[in-house]
């Protein structure tokens, strides 16, 4: 007999923000394992357009709810009372939210909650419900609030901190992504028994790859891609491009051998200066964002992936490194060495950590020089292996 659980989350398809990809394949994959899933969530309008996909098709029940967003809708020329926004922007949907959670709960008799990160407001809206309907609820955090591993946002974050600290009181389960993001709420709430804190990592769908596709070329130049946002604080190439100044001052690499892409980095042109003062911008290319599935497509015709990881995101793995790894191409990761993300990509072949200018240099001349194929274990790193993970939970809480 099946059982039912409630999902609680602002980001969902159709939206496309990061982390969207792992609610819904834990809605979705969750039913193999005897979980019925029924999805509260926000109605369409909410999303921006540029944010809007089609290719999710619900074999489930999604049930929307209006969301005034704060942003969109209460601002003027661009600003708006902030008290409007926290803990975040959809803070209005608590209202027709918890009406419509409430509705669900008598109508299909969920015996497990489970609300998503980022946005705080999900987890308002589910332990409201929780706490009327007395039902248990697993969080999915995910990443630790900001305030936690950047400390100017940590007295701006006063309400934050209020609200996540009666959201671990009163949760069954807490989810992180890594394991040192589980340790470091463990040391936060040391009164909250260890055990209520867990690790369940990102992963990828292989259905989302095509490896039939050949979309290699015939270029001469290695092919380094770099997919997603970069800034100052915590993504900064500023670093690599000066590694990458050095080698083509030694002319050890130039146009015809090497090229690096960034794709939807939008504020390439904060580094643009810097990139001419460097001479390296016959090298360096800013493309747009491009759909999903070609970015994927886009990533196996790639000679290297180069992820940017700085050390304030310490204890987090971005999320693509997982599609990364699927492609069986060479990674460069310019992160600290004892990060998260370094361990995880040392734990796999054809993986390079480098922090400094001189390693950098040392690990992008390796990815040139050495071409050899790489086959790394990629089943292991299915997201319906993360869903049974998930099942073991609620399985558990479900005996209590």
């Amino acid at each position: 007999m099946s059982k039912s659980v409630l999902f609680v989350a602002i980001d969902y398809p159709p939206c496309r923000s990061p982390g969207t990809e792992r609610i819904y394949k834990f809605s979705k994959n969750l039913q193999e394992f005897g979980w019925l899933s029924n999805v509260l969530t926000v109605n369409v309008a909410t999303h921006n357009l540029d944010l809007l996909k089609d290719d999710h098709q619900d074999e489930f029940n999604v049930h929307r709810s209006f969301c005034l967003d704060t942003v969109k809708y209460l601002s003027y020329k661009g600003k708006y009372f902030s008290f409007c926004a926290i803990p975040d922007r959809y803070i209005s949907w608590v209202f027709t939210a918890l009406f419509k959670g409430l509705w669900l709960i008598k109508k299909f008799k969920p015996i497990i909650i489970f609300s998503s990160s980022p946005s705080l407001t999900s987890h308002i809206v589910a332990g409201l419900i929780a706490k009327i309907t007395k039902t248990p609820w697993v969080v999915d955090f995910r990443d630790p609030l900001q305030c936690h591993y950047d400390d100017k946002h940590y007295q701006s974050f006063k309400v934050h901190r209020w609200i996540e600290k009666k959201v671990i009181a009163h949760c069954s389960q807490a989810i992180f992504t890594t394991r040192s993001a589980q340790q470091m709420y463990q040391r936060l709430y040391p009164g909250e028994l260890s055990t209520k804190f867990i690790t369940i990592a990102n992963g990828v769908d292989l259905n989302n790859f095509d490896f039939s596709l050949n979309k290699e070329t015939n270029r001469k130049n290695f092919l380094m891609l770099h997919t997603g946002s970069i800034y100052p604080t915590g993504r900064d190439p500023r670093v690599l491009f000066s590694a990458l100044a050095q080698l083509k001052k030694k002319n050890l690499i130039n146009k015809s051998n090497f090229l690096l892409r960034f794709r939807g980095a939008k504020c390439g042109n904060v580094y643009q200066q810097m990139i001419i003062e460097n001479n390296i911008a016959d090298i360096i290319e800013f493309k747009p964002s491009i759909a999903h599935k070609d970015c994927l497509i886009e990533m196996k015709a790639a000679d290297g992936l180069l992820i940017i990881q700085g050390k304030i995101f310490f204890s987090q793995i971005p999320s693509k490194i997982y599609e990364y790894f699927i492609t069986n191409k060479k990674i460069i990761a310019v992160t600290p060495n004892d990060s998260e993300t370094a361990r995880a990509l040392t734990q796999e072949p054809g993986c390079y950590v480098a922090e400094s200018r001189d390693d950098i240099c040392q690990q992008v001349l390796s990815l040139i020089n050495n071409r050899e194929k790489i086959c790394r274990e990629v089943d292991k790193f299915e997201r319906k292996h993360r869903a049974g993970e998930l099942s073991v939970v609620f399985n558990s809480i479900h005996r209590l």
